[in-house]
């Protein structure tokens, strides 16, 4: 993962990441601890994060709106 995403922002290629990953998640991935925070560090700088929210249906809405 790491080499994908130091040749993508060596080259400043557009990049679109998705995950439910945690840092915690990431750490049971990544056997080297360093290398970790070094990915971190990279999509820190050269990402902009998009949080999302969960997709509502009608029938959700209605029922948070009655309460």
């Amino acid at each position: 993962i790491f080499e994908i995403i130091d040749a993508r922002c060596s080259a400043k290629a557009p990049t679109i990441i998705t995950t439910q990953l945690t840092k915690s998640d990431l750490s049971l991935v990544f056997s080297n601890p360093k290398r970790l925070e070094a990915l971190i560090a990279r999509i820190k700088e050269f990402f902009d994060f998009v949080h999302t929210k969960p997709h509502i249906t009608p029938e959700e809405e209605t029922i948070n709106n009655s309460n």
